[in-house]
């Protein structure tokens, strides 16, 4: 697996973890643990987003800060990767 491969990994598990967590407190919204644990996982996953678009790219429209290019689109979509 090369180093971009691990990079998207993290980001697609710590929003897993975040978004499973934020459903959990839809019930349960009095849980200190899981809010907790919800605010872990957001962080991660903020910190894992930039830092995948840090060295490749934005992953959605959201990443394209600059807003003076539309570069993003340029890249491979995500049934052009190998």
């Amino acid at each position: 697996m090369s180093e971009k491969d691990r990079a998207l990994r993290r980001v697609q598990m710590s929003g897993f973890a975040a978004l499973e967590t934020a459903l959990f407190l839809n019930s349960h919204p009095d849980d200190e643990n899981a809010l907790n644990c919800f605010n872990k996982y957001k962080q991660l996953n903020e910190r894992a987003v930039l830092e995948y678009e840090a060295k490749y790219g934005p992953l959605t429209h959201r990443g394209q800060m600059d807003n003076k290019s539309w570069d993003w689109v340029k890249t491979a979509w995500p049934w052009e990767l190998n």
